[in-house]
């Protein structure tokens, strides 16, 4: 993710996850899973948009589990659900889902940064919430040199 990709989609509805907020903060949604990051970033609860977690944080929408997300899913996946189930998204480009390497922001200074095992976690996560999803869904990473493969690539 970079400001230059966010401003090339402002034009769209957009659900930011995590510190992406602060590149769109005037996206329909945040999503963020993990509860120890909402409280690392407590100005993410002055987001405008509606706020998104698996997580108990006060002020924030909790998501409950189902078939293929639960509360240890990454939070790029949470974005995906939220899009398809809260907003009814048939068609969703995934933008900054690169599962390698570090965050467009680099490392988190408190929190748990990823690691490569994590991201085969992550992608697996992905794999199976693809399987979940109604054939009318249709999902594509835009994100270059992405890891992510279980959706086909395609940009706006």
């Amino acid at each position: 993710m970079s400001r230059a990709v966010a401003d090339s989609v402002s034009h769209l509805p957009r659900i930011v996850i995590n510190d992406a907020f602060r590149l769109a903060p005037d996206a329909l949604a945040l999503c963020a899973n993990d509860a120890a990051w909402w409280g690392e970033n407590a100005e993410a609860k002055a987001f405008n948009g509606r706020r998104f977690s698996m997580a108990s944080v006060t002020g924030v929408d909790r998501v409950p589990a189902e078939a293929g997300i639960g509360r240890e899913s990454n939070s790029a996946l949470l974005g995906l659900h939220v899009a398809v189930k809260a907003y009814g998204a048939k068609q969703v480009f995934l933008y900054g889902v690169d599962l390698q390497g570090e965050h467009y922001f680099g490392q988190h200074q408190r929190l748990n940064n990823p690691t490569p095992h994590r991201f085969d976690v992550f992608k697996q996560q992905f794999a199976v919430y693809a399987n979940t999803l109604h054939k009318d869904v249709e999902v594509f990473n835009a994100s270059p040199n992405s890891a992510l493969k279980c959706f086909p690539f395609r940009t706006l």
